[in-house]
């Protein structure tokens, strides 16, 4: 089955190893896509990153 999808992690200003995780899965897989905020901007900004940078015209928001 050949699926066109993106996969976007938005790290919002973590101080853990998250960017570094999310740094190697980008490099593992073209479909993930990361994006690595210089600080807490918060949760809606950090859902209009992700949402601005979708290449798909439909998305869906899945967050924790």
């Amino acid at each position: 089955m050949n699926m066109n999808y993106e996969i976007i992690f938005v790290d919002d200003g973590s101080r853990d190893s998250t960017p570094l995780l999310l740094s190697r899965l980008t490099q593992q897989d073209d479909h993930v896509r990361a994006f690595i905020l210089a600080r807490n901007f918060g949760h809606q900004l950090a859902i209009t990153c992700g949402m601005d940078h979708a290449a798909g015209g439909r998305g869906h928001y899945h967050g924790w």
